[in-house]
């Protein structure tokens, strides 16, 4: 049996800072760095680089793992607080750090902890996340004062989703993620995660896809921004689409069960997000969410969107 979890914490909505500083000198900082879910995710293309063009509608999320980075005298250090991930360049957060380094010669070193709650290969953006959290956090740490602008460009070096993550709140991106549109403030309508127990790698998905070649239904990320501007959650839960929910399906049909499971006990919809594993539900009031929640036997997480004009 899976357990449901809440979040945020009852410390409040917004992201934290703790910092340390020595004279006039920061020497740690620790930021929380969120989870997302794709409202839509539609490709477009494959360029010659095998990267596919995407056009997807992100949603930044209140659930979260925390980091937090410490200055030392040389080399790259990484913890993690789950043991199944790799701390080394296999980790994403890990290739962020070098990037600054080389980019800013940063002649510092630098101890990276994280405590992770974003479960892993489940399509929720945590490596990108925290990968987007580790530029974030060197910026300040280091004083390098450079924009989000100038990070976003970074962090595409790093993975479609990371870009997203440097702002996060409801955006809209196109090419390989670079092209970032800010879509205002999402709805405080409860989410529901539901993770079962397997994972999906994100490679294997997109190559189930192109042997796909077409999947049964269209996504309209035109008619998704619609249905946000009018505010009802009846008309986006018609319109939210997932390129690569069929492929994924048709391997991990307990992902089909899943969403089934969700609208039955009341969610107005239910998709993958990402390459999944991960299924998420909108709700229209937290009694809902939560008795979905009481009624499924994997892990859950009751959720909301990140309001960015209040963090």
């Amino acid at each position: 049996m899976g357990g449901i979890r809440f979040h945020p914490d009852s410390s409040g909505y917004a992201d934290f800072n703790i910092i340390a500083v020595s004279g006039q000198k920061m020497e740690k900082i620790k930021k929380k760095a969120h989870a997302k879910i794709n409202l839509t995710l539609k490709i477009t293309g494959r360029r010659e680089d095998g990267y596919h063009e995407l056009d997807m509608i992100f949603l930044e999320l209140e659930l979260s793992d925390d980091i937090e980075i410490k200055k030392t005298p040389e080399g790259i250090r990484l913890t993690c607080s789950d043991v199944s991930l790799p701390t080394d360049e296999g980790n994403l957060a890990y290739r962020a750090a070098r990037l600054m380094m080389q980019e800013y010669g940063i002649g510092n070193g630098v101890d990276i902890t994280i405590e992770k709650r974003i479960p892993a290969q489940a399509g929720l953006g945590g490596g990108s996340s925290n990968a987007a959290c580790v530029l974030k956090c060197m910026n300040e740490l280091f004083e390098l004062n450079r924009s989000d602008e100038e990070l976003e460009k970074l962090a595409v070096r790093l993975g479609a989703d990371v870009p997203f993550f440097i702002k996060g709140g409801l955006a809209r991106a196109k090419g390989i993620g670079e092209e970032l549109e800010d879509l205002g403030v999402f709805p405080e309508w409860p989410i529901l995660i539901v993770k079962p127990d397997i994972s999906v790698s994100t490679p294997w998905a997109y190559r189930a896809f192109d042997e796909m070649k077409k999947t049964d239904a269209p996504v309209d990320p035109e008619a998704a921004l619609m249905a946000l501007r009018s505010g009802s959650i009846g008309k986006l839960a018609e319109v939210l689409g997932n390129d690569l929910e069929a492929p994924v399906i048709r391997e991990f049909p307990v992902i089909g069960e899943i969403k089934k499971k969700m609208t039955d006990h009341g969610a107005a919809a239910a998709m993958m997000t990402g390459s999944g594993s991960a299924v998420f539900g909108l709700f229209d009031s937290m009694e809902k969410a939560a008795a979905c929640a009481a009624a499924m036997e994997e892990v859950s997480f009751i959720t909301k969107g990140v309001d960015r004009v209040q963090v």
